[in-house]
């Protein structure tokens, strides 16, 4: 049975930095590149039995534009927040009363965007009532809040702990000055540890941190200060992120045009992830996926977990999105049209994606990649696809990537870096035995 060339590794003395040619797209919307919309299903039925469940609510305002962001945000206005939470309220008690009636409970909430922490103190308030009064919470429910350092004072503090924030996510990127301000990130790194050191003291315990590598302006050696500035910073969680400037973005574009050289390859990022892991590990951090580590029985990350995992997550707010079942949906992106719609009673989707027939096998397979240990045996697989994943593995085995551990087999350094490599693979030889049937 052939297994595409391109799937498989290089044979190297170095997979860490050569395993592959290129890193492979990531993510669990990845599916959705050649996808087709269909029309909505009856909801309450499309949503029965979704545990576990998490929720992501959408705050689709930035005060500043990331030079690498191609997510869809907007300049905040005064009116339009007050707006934005108005119909926001009103679709998180709707929703709420769908899982409700269904007997569901959220494990986790995640407000993202955009920069939630523009919102006023006030609008913090007021989103924070509504999902309180109306979302149906597990007990101890992970509730994380992004916030960008910039827009933080003691007030909106008071009222994102206040509202029942036990993770607060702040994008740090980089300490550095010059690397933050080409990034299109203002503060300078004395405003930043500032910041982040007063953030700290009014509720310790509760905050994690997002690091970028791969940064323009950012060098081995910067990267390393970055690391240890996070490391003592007492946030109880971290996270590194590889930069994949987004289709939309404005360095996306100047690549493209030839306007800025390309970004580094993985034979040197592979160098940052290897200094990330041994900075984090000697600290005393332990590793809770692929890019995530925490403070011994700090971070819980659960809602990454569920994400990443491709588990069910129910979608709040323009220009977010769900998923259940291997199935995707998309909330109107636009945030007058999205207000529009909630507040003259109409559904906020606007596109939705059926899954696979094989997603369940595909959810699994992502699963097993991202807790760092894969078991065909776990799956119920056909014959010749057990064959075929086999095989795959065998050879990602004799090239670095994985090793025997009890259980099934381990990613190494090199595996967990050519994690999304890897997980595409698995994926695509998942669909291709489908297609073939």
């Amino acid at each position: 049975m052939i297994i595409p060339s391109q799937l498989l590794a290089n044979q190297t003395s170095d997979p860490l930095s050569l395993a592959f040619d290129r890193l492979a797209p990531s993510g669990p919307m990845m599916d959705l590149r050649t996808g087709q919309p269909a029309p909505l299903p009856e909801w309450a039925s499309f949503w029965s039995g979704a545990e576990p469940l998490g929720a992501y609510i959408n705050i689709p305002f930035c005060q500043t534009f990331c030079q690498f962001c191609g997510f869809f945000k907007v300049k905040p206005k005064p009116s339009q927040l007050e707006d934005y939470i108005r119909a926001l309220t009103i679709e998180i008690a709707n929703q709420g009363r769908l899982i409700s009636g269904l007997g569901l409970k959220l494990s986790a909430v995640y407000i993202g965007g955009g920069t939630p922490s523009v919102l006023t103190a006030p609008l913090i308030d007021r989103l924070f009532s509504a999902i309180n009064k109306n979302l149906p919470l597990k007990p101890y429910c992970e509730i994380t809040f992004e916030a960008r350092l910039s827009t933080l004072d003691r007030p909106k503090l008071l009222a994102i702990f206040g509202g029942g924030t036990n993770r607060l996510s702040v994008g740090i990127q980089s300490f550095n000055t010059d690397v933050r301000q080409q990034a299109g990130r203002l503060d300078r790194h004395e405003e930043v540890c500032e910041k982040l050191t007063k953030t700290i003291e009014i509720n310790p315990g509760l905050t994690v941190l997002d690091l970028i590598y791969g940064l323009p302006g950012q060098s081995l050696e910067i990267f390393g200060q970055d690391l240890a500035l996070a490391a003592q910073s007492q946030a109880q969680g971290m996270a590194f992120y590889l930069l994949k400037p987004i289709p939309g973005s404005n360095w996306h574009r100047e690549v493209k045009n030839g306007l800025r050289p390309p970004l580094e390859g993985p034979e040197h990022l592979s160098k940052y992830y290897r200094l990330a892991v041994e900075h984090l590990t000697a600290a005393g951090l332990e590793r809770i996926s692929t890019n995530h580590f925490r403070r011994p029985s700090g971070d819980r990350n659960i809602y990454n977990h569920l994400s990443a995992g491709r588990h069910s997550i129910f979608a709040l707010g323009a220009g977010s999105g769900g998923v259940h079942r291997g199935a995707h949906y998309f909330n109107t992106r636009e945030v007058e049209s999205y207000v529009e719609k909630i507040l003259s009673g109409s559904e906020a989707v606007s596109t939705f994606h059926p899954a696979k027939p094989n997603y369940e096998i595909l959810n699994n397979l992502s699963r097993q990649v991202q807790s760092g240990l894969i078991n065909l045996e776990r799956l119920e697989l056909s014959e010749a696809l057990r064959e075929r994943l086999s095989a795959l593995l065998n050879q990602y085995r004799t090239c670095g990537l994985m090793q025997p551990a009890q259980g099934g087999l381990a990613l190494t350094l090199a595996g967990y870096f050519w994690s999304p490599n890897i997980e595409y693979a698995l994926r695509s030889l998942t669909d291709q035995d489908s297609k073939e049937k």
